[in-house]
């Protein structure tokens, strides 16, 4: 299935320098998992194959026959921003094959599943800091997402998400028990992985396998233990170049199309897009005429009206509504966006659930043991 590039402006192409080298405007593919191919002008169509090459945002280089080797370097790679102005992402080690051919034509795009343009990936802030004190049963000992759902924290599923839809660069705001969060990222490979493991004065380890989450950026943030989500929200900005972003709460699940939520912000032109959602319901209904009741009914499985799921997409400007480490995001920032017709609501009838009670985390551990959970799109 090739990339049509410009035909159809599926996308802007990046174009920029390769190790130093100056490029045109052509393709030079990027993918996942051998799902890429590259078009180059006057070649064939080739599947093309993962080079050794890494960089921030943990794209993987593949690389088509025709190019020469340029060696082992850093160099820079131009991509175009939102307004078509270029923005630069440093690269590293990169090597491409010996085959020598014309060069001059190297551009980049963004590929997912089956080869097809899937647009500019984002960064994701989650929220990690807070205490859970509805669940207490769990937080006593861990952060609440850390609390697992099956055998991994709720944090994982959250990300697996965003991962599924490209957004693999992920900012964690950090408070009560973050060090809990930063040990598993940073022991992942380990926790994740069959290690054989030689003792002695130079031990050395041997990982057996890999896992899909290898390309994932995690920016971990200590944005102290009573701040609020608006504070740690304003603390984690200085991470984010991009004009866009996604944003969070690290205890909500849903089935969301996150990319489609994307493409709504876009069209709507406000600071904030929420993913308005339908809760559970809590409490039986109670029908009463007089002094009598006359119906009871059971827990509706959804209330009627829109809550805020969460699951942001969330313009830069929000800055300027964000004060200090008191200052709640749902309270004065989202009522004054709200009340400046600044923020539009996606609405999202499908699956959504928040974990607040140990009952919540055990129903959602249910749904996931069963092999039946919703939000499991990856």
């Amino acid at each position: 299935m090739p990339v049509r590039g410009r035909e159809r402006g599926e996308l802007p192409i990046p174009t920029g320098s390769l190790c130093g080298r100056k490029t045109a405007q052509g393709p030079f593919a990027f993918g996942t998992k051998g799902r890429a191919y590259a078009w180059m002008s006057g070649f064939n169509l080739n599947r093309i194959r993962r080079a050794d090459f890494f960089c921030p945002r943990r794209w993987h280089v593949w690389e088509c026959a025709g190019f020469h080797r340029c060696g082992v370097g850093r160099g820079n790679l131009v991509a175009t921003g939102e307004h078509g102005l270029p923005v630069e992402r440093p690269m590293h080690s990169m090597v491409v094959s010996e085959r020598a051919a014309a060069y001059s034509n190297a551009s980049a795009i963004l590929l997912g599943a089956g080869g097809q343009p899937t647009g500019r990936c984002m960064k994701v802030v989650i929220f990690c800091g807070g205490l859970g004190t509805r669940l207490r049963e769990e937080t006593e000992f861990r952060p609440k997402p850390m609390v697992p759902i099956g055998e991994r924290p709720i944090l994982w599923h959250i990300m697996k998400l965003y991962a599924h839809y490209g957004h693999k660069e992920f900012i964690l705001c950090l408070g009560y028990k973050g060090e809990i969060i930063k040990e598993y990222f940073r022991n992942y490979q380990w926790f994740t992985s069959d290690v054989t493991l030689q003792l002695g004065p130079k031990p050395r380890i041997k990982y057996h396998n890999q896992h899909p989450e290898e390309d994932w950026v995690v920016t971990l943030v200590d944005t102290g233990l009573h701040t609020q989500t608006g504070g740690r929200l304003k603390r984690v900005l200085r991470f984010i170049e991009e004009d866009t972003f996604l944003c969070t709460y690290g205890d909500g699940l849903t089935d969301s199309d996150i990319n489609a939520s994307i493409a709504f912000h876009r069209r709507q032109k406000k600071i904030v897009t929420i993913t308005a959602v339908h809760p559970t319901g809590r409490f039986g209904d109670l029908e009463i005429k007089g002094d009598q009741v006359v119906a009871f009914n059971e827990k509706p499985e959804k209330q009627t009206g829109y809550i805020n799921g969460g699951f942001f997409v969330m313009d830069r400007r929000i800055e300027q509504y964000l004060t200090d480490d008191n200052c709640v995001l749902e309270r004065e920032p989202l009522q004054r966006l709200a009340a400046e017709g600044q923020i539009a609501a996606w609405r999202h009838d499908g699956f959504w659930q928040c974990m607040d009670t140990y009952r919540e985390q055990q129903l959602l551990t249910q749904m996931w043991n069963s092999g039946r959970a919703p939000w499991k799109v990856w």
